[in-house]
């Protein structure tokens, strides 16, 4: 840190409260020209990046300061003051999927190389170790705090590749969401004739709120991200603090317009999001790309298994609607002592991963069905699509990216997610027999909860169709249906 540096930061820790950006104007004096830093902060402190200097009339201050109106700028209300979201100013944007997946990753790592030093700082009724003990106790027994091998999975690396993922996934949401207010809000404008100037919405991107982002058909991760926001920046340490505001700010200094546009432009000719998993993967851990099975699957493989799915319950099952099929159909309970009312057509994908196959099953499905007056298709999602599709994955980062790829082909179709029903696709280990987990005591409850409404579906659901790809590390995987 330069001299100059040394004393912004005392003055700025010192005078400032530690959400503002900041301009100084430093004047000329006999031994140098005028300067003018710019101080950008975030939660856990001001770093040594944050502080950026120019000269006078450098073309790149020129160009930042043009870009602040008073009027255009987007002001968020946090708990102490208000805060001028300026951040775009300060950073140059990050316009390419394949730019964003790379910085992810390196900050993915910088999360995971920080977790034992907290974990070893904190109490053992700290917020690492309930996490680490609840998944060993619901999920994943032998799970170790940190591995020596790049290619094994530790609880270190399963928190950095969820909190990364997590935070895409809320900052694509907010966007999408902020999209649509705006086409609301114009087309409300344009019917009264309003002369007023239209101000795009921009939502506060925050570690407080950002759970609130998350979709509401995933209550397992917006519960997840909750518990994180709800930790004190001093108790998660310094470094892992810093790393996680430093994906903020990536991640709102990022063109989401951009990114989601080359999404929408290649989702129908290829998995875009799978493309984007593997080139985090590449740069956080390539060796562990192999191990995992993330490979992306052919697309034609996945619309043939699942169009194949489809003529068989027509022509085999008598279901002329096939995968489109709302019937339901009485079946007896666990106990056998009453019946239940449940779906005829229920699909469920053993090995999730990063949801292909259910995406392929959805789109199908949204091709083959027929609106009508009564049910309109935001409708039939919530009452017969979501109900009837089911899936397991063992690991979080692929089951957090299940989540976003399957909520954005939601949101892409038109559903509105005004009900309560989630997304069932679960964190669970699709061999382990179903079993009632002992109750647990307030901090995983969530967690046991989420394995609880797996373990319904393994021991009650009488499921018709299963399909998937199951991964084989070091070998092809093999495809398979089940129709029973």
């Amino acid at each position: 840190m330069t001299s100059e540096q040394q004393e912004i930061h005392g003055h700025y820790t010192n005078r400032t409260s530690q959400d503002q950006p900041v301009m100084y104007l430093l004047l000329p004096t006999k031994e140098g020209a005028g300067r003018v830093p710019l101080v950008l902060p975030s939660e856990g402190g001001l770093r040594l990046r944050q502080i950026q200097t120019f000269g006078w009339n450098e073309p790149e201050l020129l160009a930042r300061l043009s870009r602040l109106q008073q009027g255009a700028l987007p002001i968020a209300s946090r708990a102490l003051c208000s805060v001028p979201l300026v951040g775009w100013v300060f950073y140059e944007p990050i316009k390419t999927a394949g730019e964003l997946a790379r910085s992810l990753a390196t900050l993915a790592r910088q999360i995971e190389q920080a977790i034992p030093k907290v974990y070893a700082a904190e109490k053992k009724d700290g917020y690492l170790h309930k996490l680490l003990e609840s998944f060993q106790r619901e999920l994943l027994p032998t799970l170790q705090l940190t591995s020596t091998n790049e290619k094994d999975y530790s609880f270190a690396d399963i928190y950095a590749q969820t909190i990364a993922y997590g935070l895409f996934t809320a900052r694509v949401f907010s966007h999408v969401k902020d999209e649509r207010e705006d086409k609301v809000a114009e087309t409300l404008g344009e019917a009264s004739n309003s002369p007023k100037v239209f101000k795009r919405k921009e939502t506060d991107f925050n570690r407080q709120d950002v759970w609130e982002q998350l979709p509401e058909t995933n209550p397992f991760l917006r519960k997840l991200f909750r518990a994180m926001s709800d930790q004190e920046a001093e108790k998660l340490g310094k470094d892992l603090i810093a790393a996680i505001a430093d994906i903020f700010i990536v991640l709102r200094n990022t063109k989401m317009d951009a990114i989601l546009s080359d999404f929408r432009q290649k989702m129908s000719q290829e998995d875009i999001v799978i493309r984007f998993y593997e080139d985090f993967l590449k740069a956080y851990k390539p060796q562990m790309r192999e191990l995992r099975g993330v490979y992306y699957t052919s697309e034609s493989i996945v619309s043939y298994i699942v169009r194949s799915v489809d003529e068989i319950l027509k022509t085999d099952f008598g279901l002329k609607d096939g995968l489109v099929d709302a019937t339901k159909v009485q079946v007896k309970t666990k106990d056998s002592k009453d019946t239940k009312e449940t779906h005829k057509v229920l699909i469920t994908d053993v090995a999730t991963g990063t949801g292909t196959f259910l995406h392929s099953v959805t789109a199908h499905i949204h091709k083959s069905f027929k609106p009508t007056q009564q049910l309109t298709w935001s409708d039939y999602v919530s009452q017969h699509l979501l109900p009837r599709l089911s899936g397991f994955e063992l690991l979080m980062a692929p089951y957090a990216v299940a989540h976003m790829k399957l909520g954005l082909q939601l949101a892409e179709l038109g559903y509105k997610f005004d009900s309560d029903e989630r997304l069932r696709v679960y964190l669970t280990n699709t061999l382990q027999e179903a079993f009632q987990i002992p109750p647990a005591d307030g901090f995983d409850n969530w967690i046991r909860d989420e394995a609880d409404a797996a373990n319904i579906i393994k021991q009650e659901a009488p499921v018709m169709v299963l399909l998937g790809n199951p991964p084989y590390s070091g070998h092809s995987a093999t495809n398979f249906l089940l129709s029973l």
